[in-house]
């Protein structure tokens, strides 16, 4: 933000600060991949936000979800596209196109020419769109597999040396772990919702059949054309040749049946997904119990071992109550007192020395089988 004093702004006129940084940010370029619904190979691009609101029909809401920059998650239809942000791709879908952002990892740069070649070499007439979203769909799913793959490998052989050895070592690592294996649930679990929800709403479902939007938009254009030459007498016929080419691939699809046939295609689809997502959540639960049970049974351990040292205490306390106890005689017999008989007597330290000691050891027996009694030594 430039600001500067009335009448000497830089960026602005009679002091009215201009946002030069964020007309910037609007202005950059980001790469993005284009696969066309033909059998051109998939070619580069570079286009800003506004371009893309511009040439997509988008609000700024709806492309945000393409953003890396925002950590948002989930597949939305708005106007004539569908705008996807599964991780780690972002992609937006058109009836004709599918635009993949560049920044994601090399392992799924191959996307977008699995998405060609899938469309070239289909065997049926599923739409683009229906093709795009699945290729988005199992490089989600492929990439939460090998996160969890990842997080597998190193969980268990930990989870089993903790289970042997207890360490701090250890146990940091297990909280770590634990710590990402949330944040790992919680990013399925939001992709999970988000599908489950398209597949519950009928209306995001119809909107998502971009194809067949686009073949009734035209015929409702060519229908308001035949109107309006009708009304000035004019006699042109309409061939079927310049309609797209979902209508004449597609048959009657504008009755009921056709429709209701086309949203459940796509949600036969996202059921599939559903149901594998729905399998990976489970998988990240297991571990996530998984690694409960160890913590509950290496806390019940060091209880154990706590309880142990308190029982220990108590002995070692009574022990030396009762060594100091015995003490007392050789101290007392150490002073010289004049007077005492005692000290005269023959033998009369040892005999005072051994009935010490045999009191002593009958007070410690007592004090044991009182601590067993009460607490179970």
């Amino acid at each position: 933000m430039a600001t500067g004093s009335p009448g000497h702004s830089a960026d602005g006129i009679g002091g009215v600060a201009i946002d030069v940084e964020g007309d910037r940010k609007r202005e950059v370029k980001r790469s993005w991949v284009r696969v066309t619904a033909t059998t051109d190979a998939p070619a580069m691009l570079e286009r800003t936000k506004l371009e893309l609101i511009d040439l997509l029909d988008l609000s700024v809401r709806d492309l945000r979800l393409a953003d890396p920059s925002f950590f948002h998650s989930g597949i939305i239809t708005c106007g004539h596209a569908i705008v996807c942000g599964l991780e780690p791709l972002r992609c937006i879908i058109t009836a004709d196109e599918a635009l993949f952002l560049q920044e994601i990892s090399d392992e799924f740069m191959g996307c977008a020419a699995e998405l060609h070649r899938r469309f070239v070499d289909r065997d049926d007439d599923l739409p683009f769109e229906f093709i795009a979203l699945e290729v988005v769909l199992e490089a989600s799913f492929t990439y939460f597999d090998m996160q969890i793959a990842s997080q597998e490998m190193e969980a268990y052989p930990m989870l089993g040396i903790l289970r042997t050895k207890t360490s701090t070592l250890a146990l940091e690592r297990v909280r770590r772990l634990k710590k990402m294996l949330l944040n790992l649930i919680e990013r399925v679990q939001k992709v999970r919702d988000n599908i489950e929800h398209l597949m519950n709403d009928n209306d995001k479902l119809a909107k998502c059949y971009l194809t067949e939007k686009k073949r009734m938009e035209a015929q409702s254009l060519i229908k308001v054309e035949e109107q309006l030459l009708d009304e000035e007498g004019l006699q042109v016929p309409i061939s079927t040749v310049s309609l797209p080419y979902a209508s004449r691939s597609h048959g009657n699809s504008n009755s009921p049946e056709s429709n209701h046939y086309n949203t459940a295609r796509l949600e036969l689809l996202l059921e599939d997904y559903f149901l594998k997502i729905d399998g990976t959540v489970s998988k990240l639960n297991l571990l996530k119990d998984y690694i409960d049970d160890t913590e509950y049974y290496v806390n019940f351990q060091l209880d154990v071992l706590r309880n142990k040292l308190l029982k220990f205490e108590l002995v070692l306390g009574s022990a030396a109550f009762v060594v100091a106890l015995f003490a007392v005689v050789p101290a007392v017999f150490g002073m010289n007192f004049e007077g005492v008989t005692i000290y005269k007597v023959p033998h009369a330290f040892e005999e005072t020395l051994g009935i010490t000691g045999i009191c002593s050891l009958v007070m410690f027996v007592v004090f044991l089988w009182y601590l067993k009694r009460t607490i179970s030594i």
